[in-house]
């Protein structure tokens, strides 16, 4: 990973997931019911990145496009919409007041995470670690879903996407 850190004045190596980022999963520890993938449409969907981020739920798949803001302003995602003349999802043109806040983490010497600052691009080196803490607003709460397994429908509800997704490589 090209990003350094700077520690006690010395520049330090991050490091990432031995994968690209379209080769990487993410899914909260303990819980397979939501997992977090990259994939690169044909057309760029955004000036910020031409990836897609899709949250994947036992009964749906959700995709967002990056927005980043200019200065000090962060990374953030934008809702998309299925545009079928494209075939593919693209930037809805009503986006939230409250922007999706999304932060992707190296990992330092220390173990600790630091904070990536630009959104992912494809063929980077994947983030170890990803956090959305406003994403799970964007899904119904009173969604019923499938169990994969079995085919039954859960009556019981399905915790939404919240905490740190942790990477792993598919390859």
């Amino acid at each position: 990973m090209d990003q350094t850190e700077t520690a006690g004045g010395e520049e330090a190596p991050l490091t990432a997931l031995p994968c690209t980022i379209q080769d990487a999963v993410y899914t909260i520890a303990g819980e397979k019911a939501w997992e977090i993938s990259f994939t690169q449409p044909k057309i760029r969907p955004s000036a910020a990145s031409d990836l897609l981020l899709m949250v994947t739920g036992s009964a749906f798949v959700r995709d967002f496009s990056f927005e980043a803001s200019q200065g000090f302003g962060g990374t953030y995602l934008q809702v998309t919409v299925d545009d079928a003349e494209l075939g593919q999802s693209m930037p809805a043109e009503d986006q939230p007041d409250d922007p999706i806040a999304f932060h992707g983490f190296a990992q330092n010497q220390a173990g600790g995470l630091v904070r990536l600052p630009d959104a992912p691009q494809s063929g980077d080196m994947a983030p170890v670690a990803i956090y959305i803490p406003d994403v799970s607003k964007y899904f119904w709460y009173d969604e019923k879903y499938t169990d994969i397994e079995t085919g039954e429908t859960l009556d019981e509800p399905v915790a939404l996407p919240q905490g740190l997704f942790m990477g792993s490589c598919l390859k």
